[in-house]
């Protein structure tokens, strides 16, 4: 199966996830009095976000495939073929696996240790394990990881009144 193949396949997935939580979440009730944005609204803006990132990531591989066949009918392959199709793409298993540990580890941890050190752990590892390129770029991982923790954790608490697990603070 060639990326475009798995994108396309992945964008009809995140659209059709996306529509399915966003009716599921037509049915959560908003008490009245208790803040401007009721419960309801996280789990839509997420639905929508995903309808929207499938609807892009199919698009862009259904694109790319249109593009590639004019390209291979108007030009014979000559010099690099590996440069127009994705045969030889090899997924990086070990990353997805250590990913779906990190994500499990930040999951069992939240309530511990608390969300400002969990998820800055979190980022920091995830880009760690993302990243082929780390020679000498912690430092810029770190910040970007406590940037996006301290941006993440003021949305959460100053602009939707969500209260996340202190942990041992």
């Amino acid at each position: 199966m060639t990326k475009r193949m798995q994108d396309s396949i992945s964008g009809i997935f995140l659209f059709m996830l996306g529509a399915i939580v966003y009716l599921s979440s037509l049915g959560i009730k908003r008490k009245p009095g208790v803040s401007v944005i009721g419960s309801d609204v996280f789990p839509k803006v997420a639905a929508v976000l995903l309808v929207i990132l499938g609807v892009s990531l199919a698009g862009k591989s259904l694109q790319a495939a249109f593009i590639e066949k004019k390209r291979k009918s108007e030009v014979e392959i000559s010099m690099n073929p590996s440069s127009v199709n994705n045969e030889g793409y090899v997924p990086n298993w070990k990353a997805a696996v250590a990913s779906i540990f990190v994500l499990l580890g930040y999951l069992i941890l939240l309530d511990i240790l608390g969300f400002l050190i969990m998820t800055f752990l979190y980022l920091f590892i995830q880009i760690l394990i993302l990243t082929k390129k780390r020679k000498g770029q912690y430092l810029k991982f770190a910040v970007i990881s406590i940037v996006a923790d301290l941006c993440i954790y003021a949305i959460f608490i100053f602009g939707l009144s969500v209260f996340l697990p202190n942990g041992i603070f």
